[in-house]
């Protein structure tokens, strides 16, 4: 499975690289690395939320039908989806570590202690109380 980086400048790039990857048939779409963008793609919306739905590859003047349901995965940093897309993304995780370096970051537990601290927890820490 190996992810692509769009631009934000070219919103057409965007969905002539979703639309080929959608042609390949994989389970997973991945999105990496679209930084400070909003993402908006009307091949994404329709192949997040119908079934078939077309595509149109790169210098074909035809559509081709897919039925597939790609786990659609998308990452970055200032990443937001488009109005459209956020009743389509089931899940949202926004991670802050609120520090500049999170690789620096020092736990207080030995790395299987805190493994086994997360295991032990991990009602609370997925299910957490509102």
């Amino acid at each position: 499975m190996a992810g692509f980086t769009p631009t934000k400048e070219n919103k057409a790039e965007l969905d002539k690289l979703i639309s080929g990857d959608l042609l390949k048939g994989g389970p997973v779409l991945w999105i990496t690395n679209f930084n400070d963008a909003v993402l908006a793609s009307r091949v994404l919306d329709g192949a997040m939320t119908e079934r078939p739905y077309k595509v149109r590859p790169f210098g074909v003047l035809k559509n081709v039908v897919l039925d597939g349901a790609p786990f659609v995965v998308a990452n970055g940093n200032g990443l937001k989806p488009s109005q459209d897309l956020v009743r389509r993304f089931p899940m949202f995780v926004q991670l802050d570590a609120q520090m500049e370096n999170p690789a620096l970051r020092k736990f207080p537990l030995p790395d299987q202690a805190f493994l086994a601290d997360i295991e032990r927890r991990r009602y609370e820490l997925c299910w957490p109380r509102r």
